[in-house]
């Protein structure tokens, strides 16, 4: 995904000076970063001797001579290179699989891991995160009730340290979700899934999302043998966009995401069998494709298991 950087951000290794500072407190600190080398991401080129001024959250200045103000914390990295703060567009941070434990199924994991339990979750990931030089994620769903929106506030607020999050509240899909539920126990996809399967529904779901913090929509398309339509997902475009936030749509298989590249979704998510036709019908309809592919070797994505290379990027 191609995104515009308007303000530079450092890695963790320049704002790990920095401490969680609650709401009460008035006086953001001015940190001075000594770089070794920088980074410019708007030209591509590498400066030397940098010194960044940083008040709270702000950058204020950049340049190879600065006046450091006295009693400015210093962070000496003129042996490293300073990067420009790096974007994750598909993260899971309230969910974290246990191999032995949960055998490779998140099924397992929704069931036996409370909310409360993956909000403190999500804040160790995302702390992780950041401190891995990320400084904004799109946390995409598998929150249980509203974890990653506790947790986009509490970072927000100052309380733990993270990195920018863009939340999607509920995964919003069709009845069942991505879990093979039983009759006995039909509910035991709540509160990870909003079933909506008529336009209703749909309305009623993208609505609750966005008064529970939801930034953006998530919807699941392909999971069971029914598939949402290209009219749907045309419904819930407009529904989302009316709202003033975007639709993101996961996409396991080819017919999935060819309707999903037909309504013209905001972006697909995995995309794993789009065929050309649905690349190009994508570009056509200005949607972006959030690929979800790994360096390493993986196990069979369609076994939901991408987590054995990265405990919180889940399916």
């Amino acid at each position: 995904m191609k995104i515009r950087i308007a303000r530079l951000g450092l890695l963790m290794l320049a704002f790990s000076a920095l401490p969680a500072r609650a709401q009460t407190d008035p006086s953001p600190q001015t940190v001075a970063i000594k770089a070794g080398k920088l980074l410019d991401p708007e030209t591509w080129k590498t400066t030397v001797n940098q010194v960044i001024l940083v008040e709270g959250k702000i950058i204020k200045q950049i340049g190879g001579n600065l006046a450091i103000p006295a009693g400015t914390k210093i962070v000496d990295l003129s042996n490293a290179t300073v990067l420009p703060g790096l974007f994750d567009a598909h993260t899971h941070l309230c969910m974290t699989i246990i191999p032995n434990r949960d055998h490779g199924q998140y099924y397992f994991t929704t069931l036996l891991d409370t909310t409360g339990y993956r909000a403190i979750e999500g804040v160790a990931n995302g702390m992780a995160m950041l401190q891995s030089g990320f400084t904004t994620v799109r946390d995409i769903g598998n929150a249980g009730n509203y974890a990653d929106t506790d947790l986009r506030h509490a970072i927000e607020a100052g309380w733990v340290q993270g990195p920018t999050v863009v939340n999607a509240g509920m995964i919003i899909a069709p009845y069942g979700g991505q879990f093979h539920l039983q009759p006995e126990k039909k509910d035991l996809a709540t509160p990870e899934y909003l079933f909506a399967d008529t336009r209703d529904e749909m309305r009623k779901v993208i609505r609750q999302n966005i008064l529970f913090g939801a930034k953006f929509i998530k919807i699941v398309i392909d999971d069971q043998d029914y598939i949402y339509s290209a009219d749907d997902i045309r419904f819930m475009i407009a529904e989302t966009h009316a709202a003033g936030v975007k639709l993101a749509a996961h996409c396991w298989t080819h017919a999935g995401a060819h309707n999903a590249a037909e309504a013209g979704v905001d972006s697909i998510e995995h995309g794993f069998r789009m065929t050309d036709e649905d690349l190009q019908l994508a570009r056509k309809n200005n949607v972006t494709l959030v690929g979800t592919e790994f360096a390493e070797k993986l196990s069979n994505a369609e076994d939901h298991k991408i987590w054995d290379v990265v405990p919180y990027f889940i399916a």
